[in-house]
């Protein structure tokens, strides 16, 4: 293939570039990519700081021009005061990640990651969870991990739940909601008794037959 001019040559590097690059895009780094061409208001194929203040405003991410313009240099790494995709995808990564979460994560990993029986023994002996099995935390690991997974990882090894999958986990309204939505599915509690006898949550406005300041 014989490009008739260098931006041609330029124009078929960025395009079989790319479509290599989306053979093996995870689901995460697909809204990246789609994220990042909606930033990229020039098509130039870069971001400058202009278009990430641009994108921090429409997500109400609440930074300081003088933190924003500091996490945009520490992932500007060849110092060009722009930011090709991949350091496009650090940047929203570390962005996302929580301090608190992160360091919750680097207390129990094992290595680099954390296998579902580290992590359910974690979630029994911290979040006092006693309701799921080894096979429910696979599960959970497997549906945290979707987003980030490479479809081309070997399969026959147990999927593991990196940090950006413990974020998801905590993040999670299924896996870790504060609302035990299992016991709402079922009744558990003793209901042979008396009505009188039950608590009954409510609002104080349900008793009141006046005005509810005046009585």
């Amino acid at each position: 293939l014989a490009a008739r001019s260098a931006d041609e040559r330029e124009l078929w590097l960025l395009a079989i570039s790319t479509a290599l690059r989306n053979c093996h895009l995870t689901q995460h780094d697909q809204r990246l990519l789609a994220e990042f061409r909606e930033t990229d208001e020039d098509n130039s194929g870069t971001i400058d700081f202009k278009e990430v203040r641009k994108l921090l405003r429409k997500k109400k991410v609440q930074l300081s021009k003088k933190d924003m313009l500091a996490r945009f240099r520490d992932v500007d790494r060849d110092n060009n005061k722009l930011l090709d995709f991949d350091e496009f995808s650090v940047f929203l990564t570390v962005l996302r990640r929580r301090d608190e979460v992160t360091q919750m994560f680097d207390a129990i990993k094992d290595g680099e990651a954390l296998s579902a029986e580290a992590l359910l023994d974690w979630i029994r002996a911290t979040q006092r969870q006693h309701d799921l099995t080894l096979a429910d935390v696979r599960t959970l690991i497997d549906e945290c991990e979707a987003p980030f997974a490479r479809d081309d990882r070997d399969r026959s090894k147990p999927l593991l739940l990196s940090l950006d999958g413990f974020h998801a986990y905590i993040e999670s309204a299924r896996w870790n909601d504060c609302f035990n939505r299992r016991q709402s599915e079922r009744v558990y509690q003793d209901m042979t008794q008396p009505l009188h006898r039950y608590w009954i949550a409510s609002s104080h406005n349900t008793y009141l037959s006046g005005h509810q300041l005046r009585g």
